[in-house]
């Protein structure tokens, strides 16, 4: 029953590293398209968060004797949606909806 444990929590642990990991990939798209320095200081801020996250995601999941995942999968879709929605929305409407879906803070 213990191994069954272990199994549930590390692929709860890559679904949470799916979701951080598509975060990264949405901030890197944002990024990528503003050249505007202080949005891109602010992205970055945000973006590093969620790149800290998925480094201890992995070393969780490793420590549980798990894989960690290497895609962000159906979340990476979400990435690409977002990238779409920025094109479409200033700066600021875009900073405040990305702080907004912030996952995990």
């Amino acid at each position: 029953m213990q191994n069954s444990n272990r199994n549930d929590d590390i692929n709860t642990l890559n679904e949470f590293l799916k979701s951080e990991m598509s975060a990264v990939e949405t901030y890197d798209q944002c990024i990528d398209k503003k050249p505007d320095p202080a949005v891109v200081q602010q992205l970055s801020e945000l973006r590093q968060s969620h790149a800290q996250r998925v480094d201890l995601l992995r070393e969780r999941i490793v420590a549980l004797g798990g894989d960690p995942t290497d895609s962000s999968g159906m979340w990476g879709s979400f990435a690409k949606l977002v990238e779409g929605g920025a094109k479409a929305l200033g700066d600021k409407s875009m900073l405040g909806r990305l702080k907004r879906a912030r996952i995990g803070g």
